[in-house]
């Protein structure tokens, strides 16, 4: 999972082809969901040379078996984390 906060003056163009070149799905305004071999260490230096120095980027594992529940996201991130962690608690 990727998350980043941008900070004025905000400039997405090279943060948004990065994340369409390497697959990722977007699940809210700030955080995407990334298959990958890479490291966290990798995808996040990959992400810092798109951002502004003094932006914040995370990048956590997610591993399968885990357990996760979520509102309000589009289907395509939904189905991304039914297919690579657990399926959803029941609401």
């Amino acid at each position: 999972m990727i998350t980043y906060d941008n900070s004025y003056p905000r400039d997405y163009g090279a943060l948004y082809k990065l994340m369409a070149d390497i697959g990722a799905v977007r699940l809210a305004q700030s955080v995407w969901l990334l298959t990958t071999a890479a490291t966290a260490k990798a995808i996040r230096d990959a992400i810092s040379a798109t951002l502004q120095s003094d932006d914040r980027v995370a990048v956590v594992q997610l591993q399968s078996g885990g357990h996760w529940a979520a509102r309000n996201v589009s289907f395509a991130a939904g189905d991304w984390l039914s297919g690579h962690i657990s399926m959803a608690e029941a609401a």
